[in-house]
């Protein structure tokens, strides 16, 4: 599968199709919050204060995270909390219902990031990880922020998979709403339903800028927390009950604890695969610096030595990997890494030397 192009042309002149995503991602939420909402009896006006909100909660966010962190940063769970709090306040000073008011704003943040995900797809940010069945991005990716080691790996399209869930999810809690459901009710389906679905989805992402605590992502710490507030917030009276949200939010903290749990006791061969090594071993991979050197060493920051050679034998041309400073199990993750990284044609077998040393051997017809 190859990727969409990240560049539209727009009037004769290219423009980003993850910001051209945004704008019209941004049209359709707007207007999905104007007709639902004058549906469910908010005034227009009064949405459209909302819209407006929601937009200075976006670049507020957007500019305090780069004047913090030097570097443009855009989390969808970070402004979808502040749009959702923005909006309670305004609905506050409005005087109108506050739960109606962020059924709606949930909805169209649904629409919204349906959209900009897409957007993410096309430019290669927010990628998932290598995978034999995925989509490759080329050097105009690259031009635009992708990065160079990745370029033609197939990669999980996580980006499409979250766009088209996420948009099955906004329109079942739109038709909810529309037909009447209690307030504060499409607020927790599309709380609880999107954490489930990004927990998931996070043990796919492989962009390697998310903070991680004991080995789970920031998005996965915050679908839980979200789901267990909003199970609190039904147990308060603050909105309506349901009991799959109870199983939900339960079956997340399940997770949590196994996932800890399993890759503590995995150790490094799950650290191996963690997006920042990945990252590394990818960049080893595709030097360019030492291609006419008879064998290429690389030692990552897990202490993993790799080396690699091409040599011509009776066996014919091949490729031959080797690796030092792991274990077994290790090595045959970090040779699953390699294949996955560099996509073999021919015949591929792990070895172990009576050194302790481990060695891939690929045939010289693989890429």
């Amino acid at each position: 599968m190859t990727a969409p192009r990240p560049t539209v042309s727009l009037g004769g002149r290219a423009v980003s199709t993850f910001q051209a995503c945004g704008l019209v991602g941004f049209a359709a939420a707007l207007a999905t919050a104007l007709v639902v909402g004058a549906h469910v009896g908010l005034p227009l006006g009064f949405v459209t204060l909302l819209g407006a909100a929601a937009v200075a909660a976006f670049f507020w966010l957007a500019l305090a995270t780069r004047a913090i962190l030097d570097e443009e940063r855009l989390v969808y769970y970070h402004h979808e909390l502040a749009v959702l709090v923005l909006s309670a306040l305004v609905a506050g000073l409005a005087r109108q219902p506050i739960g109606r008011a962020l059924d709606v704003a949930i909805v169209a943040l649904g629409v919204f990031l349906a959209f900009g995900r897409v957007g993410c797809f096309a430019v290669g940010c927010c990628h998932g990880r290598p995978h034999r069945l995925g989509v490759r991005y080329h050097d105009d990716h690259a031009a635009v922020g992708f990065p160079d080691a990745l370029v033609g790996v197939p990669l999980v399209p996580v980006q499409a998979i979250e766009s088209g869930v996420v948009l099955a999810l906004t329109a079942s809690s739109a038709a909810r709403l529309w037909a009447g459901a209690p307030a504060g009710a499409t607020l927790a389906t599309q709380l609880v339903g999107y954490a489930l679905v990004r927990f998931a989805l996070e043990l796919w992402r492989g962009d390697v800028t998310r903070p991680f605590v004991l080995s789970l992502s920031e998005a996965q710490w915050l679908s839980c927390a979200l789901a267990l507030a909003v199970v609190g917030g039904e147990r308060a009276g603050w909105l309506p009950p349901s009991r799959w949200h109870g199983g939900a939010a339960a079956l997340l903290a399940l997770a949590v604890v196994v996932l800890a749990l399993r890759r503590a006791r995995q150790g490094s061969a799950h650290r191996l695969w963690s997006p920042a090594h990945v990252a590394e071993v990818a960049a080893a991979l595709a030097d360019r610096a030492a291609v006419s050197a008879p064998v290429r060493v690389h030692t990552t920051s897990l202490g993993v030595r790799l080396s690699t050679t091409v040599v011509d034998d009776a066996g014919g041309r091949r490729r031959l990997y080797l690796l030092s400073g792991i274990d077994p199990p290790s090595a045959r993750a970090l040779s699953s890494l390699i294949l996955r990284l560099r996509p073999p044609r021919g015949r591929h077998e792990l070895r172990q030397r009576p050194s302790g040393l481990f060695q891939l051997i690929v045939g010289e017809d693989a890429r």
